[in-house]
C-alpha cells in the first residue's frame, strides 16, 4: 500500500504492508520510526532547546488531534497541550495504560509490534 499525505508544502509517500483500509497501522508505525530518528545534534548547535521545542510541538499536534478524535476533549478554549495533559492524566488515574490491548503498546523495543 502506498499513502500520499499533503501538508503545507511537503508531499508524504508512505509505502508498506497493511491490511486497513486508509493504512492507519501503517501511517502509525511511519511516525513512530520518524521521531524515533530525529537527530537534534546539528539543530542544538544552533538552539539549544531544539529538541524541547520540537517535541512541544509534537504533543502539540497530539493535543489538536485528541479534540477532533476524542469529544471528551472537544473544547476550543482548553490549550492542545493542556489536552496532551489531560489525556495522560485519565489514562494514568484509570489505568488504562495496565489493560489488555494497551499494556503491550508501551516500552517497546525495536522488535515488538502493535499490530
Amino acid at each position: 500500500m502506498s499513502l500520499k499525505i499533503y501538508a503545507d508544502d511537503m508531499e508524504i509517500i508512505i509505502d508498506g504492508e497493511s491490511e486497513v483500509f486508509n493504512g492507519l497501522v501503517l501511517q502509525v508505525k511511519a511516525i513512530k520510526a520518524l521521531i524515533e530518528t530525529l537527530d537534534f545534534k546539528f539543530a542544538q548547535e544552533e538552539d539549544m532547546e531544539a529538541s524541547q521545542k520540537s517535541y512541544l510541538v509534537l504533543l502539540d499536534a497530539i493535543g489538536a488531534m485528541l479534540k477532533v478524535e476524542m469529544p471528551v476533549f472537544d473544547n476550543d478554549e482548553t490549550p492542545n497541550i493542556e489536552t496532551v495533559n489531560q489525556f495522560l492524566t485519565w489514562i494514568l488515574e484509570k489505568e488504562v495504560h495496565k489493560q489488555p490491548g494497551y499494556a503491550e503498546l508501551l516500552d517497546q523495543d525495536e522488535e515488538d509490534n502493535w499490530y
